[in-house]
């Protein structure tokens, strides 16, 4: 005979396993995918190359169109506004965190992505060792390119900071601007700005 204890274990059991086959029904059987369907129309074309067993080669122009349908849309951002965007959050995350106790890594970190007058005044920035630990965390929870031509692009940025001085802790919200420049084919940063 089994006793109290054993047969709660046994029902318990038996109705976690359930709940499981249940879950593993419902996640492979009757959950589908959902089909991402694209806002704007797609065209590419590609130059197909064959060869031949005499060694000629013959290239053919293929077109493929890929048409939306009406339902979900997909916001495509281009690759160098993306780029764009991570290189300003990249910056401003390094840049605004740091410690007394870091050495200005910090510092170090950033003057790669900079414009030479940038790096300049980056160099001025330098803070002082401590003895009690003083520090910044930066996250940047927003970012929205404002401005974009060839050359300058401006990305408006929001960051949430978290300060810790001795044993204290306090969180703040910044909003700010980060202007870009392209020099020789690649952007650099050539300005930090808080509003």
């Amino acid at each position: 005979m089994l006793t109290l204890r054993k047969r709660i274990y046994i029902i318990v059991s038996s109705l976690i396993a359930l709940v499981l086959v249940l879950l593993l029904l419902y996640f492979f059987v009757f959950n589908k995918p959902k089909d991402i369907l694209v806002e704007q129309e797609i065209t590419q074309k590609t130059d197909i190359e064959n060869k031949s067993e005499s060694g000629s080669s013959n290239k053919a122009n293929v077109s493929v169109k890929i048409q939306p349908q009406e339902s979900t849309k997909v916001i495509i951002e281009n690759s160098q506004e993306l780029y764009i965007r991570q290189l300003a959050t990249i910056f401003v995350e390094r840049f605004s965190s740091y410690s007394n106790q870091n050495q200005n890594q910090h510092l170090e970190d950033v003057l790669i992505l900079v414009t030479d007058s940038m790096a300049n005044w980056i160099k001025l920035q330098i803070l002082e060792p401590g003895d009690s630990y003083e520090g910044v965390t930066t996250k940047v929870i927003s970012s929205k390119i404002s401005e974009l031509n060839e050359q300058e692009a401006i990305v408006l940025v929001d960051v949430q900071q978290l300060i810790q001085k001795k044993n204290e802790q306090k969180v703040e919200y910044k909003s700010g601007r980060v202007n870009l420049k392209k020099i020789n084919e690649e952007w650099k940063v050539a300005g930090l700005y808080w509003e």
